[in-house]
């Protein structure tokens, strides 16, 4: 997952690769429409998800986040999550790219 915050003003502060877990960070999406989400080869999160052609929504007990989808093949999942409010540049941008091992 890559992070790039922005200021008030648009610029860009800070950019940063996140969530480099040592024995890998995973989710499985299942056909039942639930998934597991995996941190250090320990189960970490389980809920359901539901998706259209643009968005991907994980409901936990812990939230609901919803993603837009940029990428969506058989092998390949890019999802963008922008805090950035209208009128407003300050905020996070976070990329997760997910891929079919």
């Amino acid at each position: 997952m890559q992070t790039t915050t922005y200021d008030a003003s648009g610029v860009v502060t800070s950019k940063s690769d996140v969530l480099n877990v040592p024995d890998g960070y995973y989710t499985i999406f299942k056909a039942d429409k639930t998934f597991e989400r995996y941190q250090d080869s320990k189960l970490a999160l389980t809920g359901t998800y539901s998706y259209t052609n643009t968005t991907l929504t994980n409901t936990s007990s812990q939230n609901q986040a919803t993603q837009q989808i940029t990428t969506f093949t058989d092998t390949n999942l890019v999802l963008v999550n922008d805090s950035r409010r209208e009128g407003r540049g300050t905020g996070t941008v976070e990329v997760l790219t997910l891929r079919k091992h």
